[in-house]
């Protein structure tokens, strides 16, 4: 079932929809491959400590313990980069935006002449895009962050 969401992004009025599932299934593998893969490297014990306990996560808490944690959150992005294909990541970028968002009215638009020199609408588009479509997409980051605290505590 296609569900969809008003958005505005910028000052335009979008509409995000859902993607359809083979596609949705190949971004969500692609976004793992790009945003995941180089994040799990950066998983060191400083950020396992981090990790809060479930109670902490259930008091919605989760961005204060982390923002008060010893985390090298410039060595992450700087990995991140690294690991990025500009090629590949334009094209997840378009994907994403032309198979889930359309104008307000629902009709599609095209890519190029809607986000010439609007680079930052494109950015936000992208993000409510894959937040409708992923809900739970940085879930599996967190999860990533369980397993390497259970590790770390397990070795002690």
């Amino acid at each position: 079932m296609q569900t969809e969401k008003d958005v505005v992004v910028g000052k335009k009025k979008y509409k995000v929809v859902s993607i359809p599932p083979t596609l949705a299934l190949e971004y969500y593998l692609t976004l793992q491959k790009f945003a995941l893969g180089p994040v799990g490297e950066m998983l060191d014990n400083s950020l396992a400590k981090a990790m809060p306990d479930q109670e902490t996560i259930e008091k919605n808490d989760l961005f204060a313990k982390f923002m008060s944690s010893d985390i090298n959150i410039s060595k992450a992005l700087s990995k991140l980069a690294e690991s990025l294909e500009p090629k590949k990541l334009t094209d997840l970028f378009k994907g994403l935006i032309e198979n889930g968002a359309r104008n307000a009215d629902g009709t599609p638009f095209i890519f190029e002449e809607e986000f010439h020199g609007q680079i930052q609408t494109l950015f936000g588009l992208v993000s409510e895009v894959v937040t409708h479509n992923y809900p739970n997409f940085f879930g599996i980051l967190l999860d990533l962050i369980r397993v390497k605290k259970a590790d770390t505590t397990q070795a002690k």
